[in-house]
């Protein structure tokens, strides 16, 4: 499994910005990662999120490959809770307060939709969906994909909202708490993106 990932963890670093690829590879990691594995890169994670808070700009490439790698991981149902319970949470709130604060490059955009496909990918967790929902990181999420006009990362708002949504009791709060409607404002800002549109109306059935 070692040999496995080291292969994928190479095809990464090469087709880096080859976005298919590094789905596909990511992924592939996912899936033969083992629980020591996950403990190191929630680790790294930590390391490289203080080192780009300090101003280490060489930090920011690693960072953002590293960040797809974590989104492949947490594609694959069995290493959610493990992640869960490596602090991904937490790591993802600092992430967006950090990555937030950078100057505008593509890495940066990159990384913020890394960020958000996590999240959505953690969110099919039931636990970790109701963590999700009472921190807030929803409407965040959802917040950040209006005020970039980011389609990568309006399509994995929207797929958090409809893990959170099949729980009727979350359904209430996401009334209460105004997101819904503003779901409604990101379906009218993206109204000629297939993809948000689509997933929208998919979501309403």
């Amino acid at each position: 499994a070692a040999g496995a990932l080291n292969e994928v963890l190479s095809m990464l670093k090469k087709h880096k910005n080859d976005k298919k690829v590094v789905q596909l590879a990511s992924r592939v990691a996912g899936k033969v990662v083992t629980e020591e594995d996950v403990k190191s890169y929630m680790k790294s994670l930590d390391a490289l999120l203080t080192r780009v808070k300090n101003g280490d700009e060489a930090a920011i490439p690693e960072l953002l490959e590293l960040t797809n790698l974590l989104a492949g991981i947490a594609a694959v149902p069995e290493n959610r809770e493990l992640m869960a319970k490596s602090g991904i949470l937490n790591l993802l709130e600092q992430a967006l307060d950090i990555v937030e604060a950078l100057k505008e490059t593509p890495e940066k955009a990159q990384i913020l939709q890394n960020l958000a496909q996590m999240a959505a990918f953690m969110a099919q967790n039931k636990e970790v969906a109701d963590i999700i929902q009472q921190r807030g990181l929803h409407k965040r999420i959802l917040d950040l994909a209006i005020t970039r006009e980011d389609e990568a990362i309006g399509v994995a708002a929207i797929d958090l909202f409809r893990e959170l949504a099949k729980d009727p009791n979350r359904v209430r709060e996401l009334q209460l708490d105004g997101s819904l409607e503003v779901l409604k404002l990101l379906g009218n800002r993206f109204e000629d993106s297939e993809g948000i549109t689509s997933k929208l109306a998919e979501m309403i059935k």
